[in-house]
């Protein structure tokens, strides 16, 4: 059965502590993100991981990008350079995704094998909140089987995946924003484009 945790003032710290609990027992989980419903789990449980693929129905071969809390937990699972580091803080918590070298923690399904990782600090407070809650990165792909539209509602989120996920945090009716920006470190190049361009962060990189 499916847990289904509608976010709401007061209740909102027990109900993330609820669902952070559920990912440490190997949940899958639906939650909002600063764009739209994000799909996700323990990024560290490969059972769990290999589930969101199944879910999905994801190429294995296209890795599953993550979020993190803050730049220490960042740091413990992925190598953090520099150039990283001047980019999280111009840009994070926001619409940046780094692709990064991943550290041996994290399962190798997670990367498709590739070793590298995209990561971002989402600037949504539920997201955060899970985040900061878990203590360790959480997958967060768009909720959505393969090629098919993302989700913004909550409802629609109940509607498509109750019956395949183990928890929903539900807010409601996000705003359609953009993709977040996907740029690769190591390659200096945009991989996705997005909300930050290219030119806000060869400035941001500039000496």
């Amino acid at each position: 059965m499916c847990l289904i945790l509608h976010i709401s003032g007061r209740k909102q710290p027990l109900l993330i502590r609820l669902a952070a609990q559920a990912l440490g027992d190997g949940a899958i989980a639906i939650f909002p993100t600063e764009t739209c419903y994000g799909l996700g789990c323990d990024a560290t449980d490969e059972i769990a991981v290999k589930r969101i693929f199944e879910i999905k129905r994801r190429n294995r071969k296209k890795a599953l990008p993550i979020i993190v809390a803050d730049l220490p937990t960042a740091k413990e699972y992925c190598y953090i350079t520099q150039t990283a580091k001047r980019l999280i803080q111009k840009f994070m918590p926001g619409p940046l995704t780094l692709v990064v070298k991943a550290r041996g923690n994290l399962p190798k399904a997670l990367a498709a094998n590739s070793g590298k990782v995209a990561f971002r600090i989402s600037s949504n407070k539920t997201a955060n909140a899970l985040a900061k809650e878990f203590g360790k990165p959480i997958v967060a792909t768009s909720a959505n089987l393969g090629g098919k539209k993302e989700i913004y509602s909550g409802k629609e989120a109940i509607e498509k995946f109750a019956d395949c996920v183990d928890v929903i945090i539900d807010a409601g009716k996000l705003p359609k924003r953009k993709p977040s920006t996907v740029y690769d470190v190591k390659k200096r190049k945009i991989l996705r484009a997005g909300e930050i361009s290219d030119r806000q962060i060869r400035k941001a990189l500039e000496l």
